[in-house]
């Protein structure tokens, strides 16, 4: 107990550093984040096995997004020598543009 307050020397540095809260968004890879931290495993019981399994989770859901990437630069950069994305006419744009806005509409919900 060294700081003000009865505080331990890493909250007084926390508090001097401007870390005494966090933000963090609201996915998993910040559940996940979280659920390694001391105060949050004893506050919420956390488990060693469902550390591990949103390690996991995280890895896999790590590696298909690279997977995905990969996957897309090599089509643009390797597979086609002159890449465009062609939209045949303004009715087709628009119904695309409306079905994505949908889809995002009714994925919000869901994310929620």
């Amino acid at each position: 107990m060294s700081g003000i307050d009865g505080e331990s020397e890493d909250e007084e540095n926390a508090r001097h550093l401007g870390l005494d809260e966090e933000e963090l968004s609201e996915d998993f890879y910040a559940v996940s984040f979280k659920s390694f931290m001391y105060e949050t495993e004893k506050k919420f019981h956390v488990t060693r096995q469902l550390q591990g399994k949103n390690f996991y989770a995280c890895l896999w859901i790590f590696l298909v997004q690279m997977t995905l990437i990969f996957l897309i630069a090599k089509t643009v950069v390797f597979d086609a020598d002159d890449y465009k994305i062609y939209t045949p006419n303004m009715p087709v744009f628009i119904s695309r543009f409306l079905a994505a806005m949908l889809l995002h509409m009714e994925l919000a919900e869901d994310v929620h």
